[in-house]
């Protein structure tokens, strides 16, 4: 395909290009700032390996469902961007007008998913694992860990485009370093807040222990016996893991923001476009809440899709009205669709 439009090209393997060097030597920092979320997904499965038994499980659950709106949403609207974005290296105008944009689609999207996993999120779990051993407990577990990582999810997302604008101007080492930063304070909060709640129990959907937990500083795991004990209750060691990570993602986009300041002088505020979504996500959130305590007797194959999609409706319809544009161009798209089907 590259050969029929470029039928010159030819395969070399020069390192002296200045292109090569350029991708030789950015390649290191770019790999830490891009993977920063899997990386500290990685190191909190190796730091839950020193809790008790159905941390690493928990966690990796809950990870599955936290990645997914920050590939979805973050990097695919960063990875779009990012060529834009490198054209318009030195607009300044334009850096921030393509900022603006970005992070208003990605705030519109990923608003939505924070909301239903803090709000629904033992539905959306059970509807997904709920099977065989994985009982309530278990859900309960996995949706506290969720409800966790999701306190940092808008800012994990966001955080992606900001990286770019700095790609866009040469700098790749910035965003690396912060990357560091972000990682070694989740795993220095993590390790402290792990120890803490992992001495809280999860007992027939209940939470037992919380005051005796934080009765003084733990910095040491469970005896073995009790961590690797199979008919013992589950405890919450993994929500302490997945709480650093959220707070560590929030101090990694404030760094990136400050850093961006110097570059463009001035920029717009990175939360705007969430501020103008409070509205449609309060009425959502309301509105899953209630349904998810109304709809309990319901099984959860009716359950979830129903509460899910009913918040997600309302949400788009009450975005829309706020004047939002992604929710106007996603009622216009769909009923596009069904003024065709119905043609």
């Amino acid at each position: 395909s590259v050969r029929r439009v470029a039928p010159d090209v030819r395969v070399s393997l020069r390192t002296d290009l200045e292109g090569v060097r350029t991708t030789v030597r950015r390649f290191g920092p770019a790999l830490l700032g891009r993977g920063v979320v899997q990386i500290g997904a990685y190191v909190d499965l190796a730091l839950a390996s020193l809790l008790a038994t159905g941390a690493i499980a928990a966690l990796a659950t809950a990870q599955v469902l936290y990645l997914l709106p920050v590939a979805l949403f973050g990097i695919s609207v960063a990875a779009a961007e990012l060529p834009e974005l490198s054209r318009a290296e030195r607009r300044d105008d334009e850096l921030r007008e393509r900022l603006t944009t970005g992070l208003g689609r990605i705030a519109f999207f990923v608003g939505f998913c924070v909301i239903a996993y803090l709000c629904a999120g033992n539905l959306i779990v059970a509807f997904l694992y709920q099977w065989g051993e994985f009982d309530a407990d278990d859900t309960l577990l996995v949706w506290l860990t969720l409800g966790a990582y999701s306190i940092g999810l808008l800012a994990v997302t966001a955080s992606r485009l900001v990286q770019n604008v700095l790609y866009a101007r040469g700098d790749v080492a910035g965003p690396a370093w912060i990357a560091a930063v972000r990682v070694t304070l989740a795993a220095l909060v993590g390790v402290v807040l792990m120890f803490q709640l992992d001495r809280v129990l999860v007992v027939d959907g209940a939470i037992t222990g919380l005051d005796a937990a934080f009765d003084r500083l733990y910095l040491d795991p469970l005896p073995a016996a009790i961590r690797s004990a199979p008919d013992l209750p589950l405890r919450l060691g993994a929500v302490g893991l997945a709480l650093a990570s959220g707070l560590a993602a929030w101090v990694e986009l404030g760094l990136l923001r400050s850093r961006l300041r110097k570059e463009l002088g001035r920029i717009p505020p990175v939360l705007g476009p969430a501020r103008r979504l409070l509205g449609p996500a309060a009425a959502s959130a309301a509105l899953m809440v209630l349904l998810n305590l109304t709809t309990s007797p319901v099984p959860v194959l009716i359950a979830a899709p129903l509460v899910v999609g009913a918040g997600g409706v309302l949400y788009v319809l009450a975005a829309r009205m706020a004047g939002i544009a992604e929710a106007q161009r996603l009622v216009a798209r769909a009923s596009g669709v069904l003024a065709r089907r119905g043609n």
